[in-house]
Formats: C-alpha cells, structure tokens, sequence
C-alpha cells in the first residue's frame, strides 16, 4: 500500500471476474461467442477487439466480465505467477461426450485456485445427449451438482441455439452475490496481466484487468519486472478511456518491456513491496507444507499412471502410507504422460509428480525451470518407497531424463589391447560419438538417479567411438537391442555387470 494513504473501500459491488473451462470441442468458444451476442449490442459486438483477451456483457442484474483464456493451463499459468484472476470457473461439459481428461484437468485446475464452479451442461439437443451420466461423472470426480444434493450449481444449455443462456447468466450473478464481491475502487492498485505482445508500430501492448482499485491514463505502474507509464487506455470494444475501476478489462500502451502473462500489476511506488511479498510466496511453496492450525505437514502428489487399473492401485497404496505430523494430498489424478498443463499446476500448488510408465521428456525443460520435481518408476514399490520418504522430510531430486542406458553382459578383448563391451541396451539409444560414464554396478546406478553426491562412484568418462550389431558396424543400437560397443578412450577394467549410460 502507498505510505501515508488511508485506504477507503466502498460497499459497492464490482463486477464478477468469469473465466470458461473445460475438454476440447465441448462447446467453450461457441458458448463464448453466443454470450457476446446475447448480452452486448449489435452496435457493441462489432466494435469489440477480439484480441483483448476479455469483454463485458451487461445483464438486468448487473455486469459480467469474461476471461477468454486459451484454456485451464493459461489460468494456472497466471495463478503459478501470484495472480488469483477469476472469481468463478465455467466448466462446460458436452452433454452427448461426458467427462473428459481436460474436463477432470480443469476441475482440478479450479480446485487447486480455490475458484467456486458452475457446470454448464452443453449440447443437450444434441443426439446422444445424456445429462444424468454428466451429473453422475462429474460426482466421481468431486463436483456435486444441486440435484445430487451437492452445492455446485448446474445449467443445462445449447449454446449453439442459444437455450438457457441467460439462466447461465442469472446464476453467474447470483453465486457473485454470494461470493460479496466489492468494490474497491479505492484501495491501492492491483491487476493482473492477461495478454500482452510487441506491436511493431505502437510498441508493447498489455491487457490488464484490473481487480482493486483504480487505474487512470498518465499513472506509472509496474507488472513482473517492468514499468509502464499509461499512454493509452482502450476498452473491450476499443474505446479509449481515461479511468478503470475494479473488474475491468483494458488494454494500454506505455510498458517498456514486453510483461510476462499473468504478472501482478502495481502502483510503480508499491513494486518492492509486492517483490518481496511475490519472494515470500514462492519461497513457502514447497513439496512439504505446513498447515498452520494443526501443524500438520502436506505433501502434494500429482499422480500419473499408464492405465486406469494401475493408477486405482497405486492410489490405494498410499492411502496405507503414514508419517507423524504429516499426510498425503492427491491435487490430480490421470491417466496418460506428464503434460504441460501438470507441470504448470504442480507449480501453482507445490507439488511433486510421480508417474509410473508414463514418458515425462517432452515437458524436463518446464520443469526444470518452474523448479517442479518429476519421478518416473516402473516398479510400484520404488514408487511407494520414494513417497514414504518425501513425506518424512527427505528431499527428492530431479530426475534427469536418461538418454541411453546399457548393461555389460559380455567383455571381448582385442589384439589391438581394446576392449569391446557386448551390451544389452536397457533405456534408450546408444549412438556413436555420445558422450558416457560407467557405473559399476546397478544399485550405484539407481542412487544416483537419486542424489548427485555419488558422482565420485563413476569408474570412467569418454565417448562411444563404435557400435557393432553382429558383424555390422552401425551409428545407433536402440532398446531391447545387443551390440558391441568400443569406448574411446579405450578401458581396459571395464566387467560384466557394469553399466554404460549416455549423458
């Protein structure tokens, strides 16, 4: 807060924040566009600059204003960032589909941002269309709807005919009444970043929504590292405007630097303070959380499985794991790979995610840098070890992505004094010219998958210099495949039982 201001808040209401989620072709974007031509005018609609990323839709109980994000990733995207953005999750579910794995993403998404959820069955007129099986679906995966005697409230629409869509509408304003949304046009300055780019003639652009507070034309800001003094200020529909009050979207022209999405926007005079708040929070994410009223350690697990069967298995094992002063929470289960949008909401939530026979290498570089921990087994019991052991405190390394992996079963020497190992090849590709080390046997392996504090156990560093298969020199041996290969330098201790791992 700005030094030597008093801080006023009216008892006004602002309008709801509302941001649309749920499984690809389920009916997001037509929903999207059916409101703008429900609740804005012709005259409106057609001046609106679809690239603001947010718009406002007037209803006979008051304003809505509406997040087009490209999905549940992008909104925890902003929360991993500091920025708590929507009031109200939209989750859209087709009614003739059911719950999907971006439908179940993005209830956890919303769960994880503590952000209340109203389902809006779509696609009722659509054949196939069953709203009982929806309702029963979303139960299993903790959304209770009013009719199952739950307190989430559920529409049933077309979005593509327009039924209901006002009722949508009706009950959007009703859980903001509820939720006691008020204006605080006077408190000190605080948005969000919700879109920004370079234009090549303007310079940079930035929407921001503006959640406390007031923002006016000529005042000096700053969002995730840079300052902006406000040239320009447009509005949804691309009038320029000289003030915006809480639960307005704006696009303005005077940063610097391009802001990264989802940045926290301050007054320019209130920047260290917000640093050094946004340090403390990232600081206090962690695997290991305490909870203030029981003093109770939580580790958060995002769980991935390859099949629906194991992933049922391995949950129920660790609800048998137990540690003093400190428990489980599962923040998401699934079925599939690692994804980015895991990642992101491991992030957001301190997680650790443990997969089991699911590929994690496409996302190691986000990890890596949202400092997200990511652990691969194909045996259950490691991975109920490894849990047991993060839960009483033990930190967990990275687990680095394994390029190429091969066991020593068979040692060939050469008139020449060379020696060529004939190997099985375990994880990967072993190609000619990659750098390895040698491990000397599998259990020194494992722990170092583990800790880096037994590199001094490597027995050799160099390079591959040829690989045989049979009596045919090749570039490259892949998984499941033997071959010879030839070191360079040449080692001349190397035994059956070691192991060559491409780094």
């Amino acid at each position: 807060m700005p030094k030597n201001k008093k801080v006023k808040t009216t008892n006004n209401k602002r309008p709801p924040i509302v941001t649309v989620m749920g499984h690809v072709d389920h009916g997001k974007t037509t929903l999207l566009d059916t409101i703008r031509k429900t609740a804005i005018t012709k005259s409106e609609f057609g001046g609106i600059t679809q690239h603001i990323g947010a718009y406002e839709v007037n209803t006979p109980k008051g304003k809505i204003t509406f997040i087009d994000t490209p999905g549940h990733a992008a909104f925890t995207e902003m929360r991993s960032r500091g920025g708590q953005v929507a009031d109200i999750v939209v989750l859209v579910v087709a009614a003739n589909d059911g719950v999907k794995p971006q439908t179940i993403e993005a209830i956890n998404h919303a769960k994880a941002a503590e952000a209340p959820i109203i389902v809006a069955i779509n696609k009722i007129d659509a054949e196939g269309a069953n709203v009982d099986k929806i309702k029963k679906e979303l139960s299993e995966n903790g959304v209770l709807v009013e009719s199952y005697g739950g307190d989430t409230m559920c529409v049933e629409i077309s979005a593509l005919k327009g039924t209901n869509i006002n009722l949508l509408l009706e009950s959007i304003i009703a859980l903001a009444d509820l939720l006691e949304l008020k204006d605080t046009s006077n408190d000190a300055l605080l948005g969000t970043v919700i879109e920004s780019k370079l234009d090549n003639r303007k310079g940079v652009l930035a929407t921001l929504l503006i959640q406390s507070g007031t923002l006016k034309k000529g005042d000096k800001i700053w969002a995730g590292g840079s300052n902006a003094v406000v040239k320009s200020m447009t509005n949804f529909k691309g009038e320029q405007i000289k003030i915006a009050k809480p639960g307005t979207p704006v696009e303005i022209l005077g940063f610097k630097s391009v802001p990264e999405i989802g940045s926290i926007v301050v007054s320019l005079e209130n920047k260290d303070k917000v640093e050094a708040i946004y340090k403390e929070q990232m600081e206090a994410i962690s695997n290991l959380e305490s909870n203030e009223d029981t003093e109770e350690k939580l580790l958060n697990i995002i769980l991935k499985a390859d099949t629906k069967g194991t992933l049922q298995a391995i949950e129920q094992s660790l609800q048998s794991i137990k540690a003093e002063n400190a428990k489980i929470k599962l923040v998401l289960k699934g079925v599939g790979n690692v994804n980015k949008s895991d990642v992101l909401l491991a992030s957001a939530t301190g997680s650790t995610i443990f997969s089991f026979n699911a590929k994690n290498t496409d996302v190691m570089d986000l990890a890596k840098q949202r400092k997200v921990v990511i652990k691969n087994y194909n045996i259950i019991y490691e991975l109920l070890e490894d849990v047991q052991k993060a839960l009483e405190g033990e930190l967990l390394k990275q687990e680095e992505y394994v390029k190429g992996l091969s066991l020593v079963k068979k040692v060939f020497p050469l008139p020449s004094g060379d020696i060529v190992a004939g190997c099985e090849i375990i994880i990967g590709v072993m190609t000619v010219g990659r750098k390895v080390v040698i491990w000397p046997d599998k259990a020194t392996y494992k722990q170092s998958r583990k800790t880096s504090e037994i590199d001094d156990m490597i027995i050799y560093k160099g390079k591959i210099k040829k690989i045989k298969s049979g009596k045919t020199e090749v570039k490259k041996a892949s998984k499941g495949s033997e071959c010879g290969i030839l070191l360079s330098p040449n080692f001349s201790d190397i035994k059956v039982g070691q192991y060559i791992q491409v780094i």
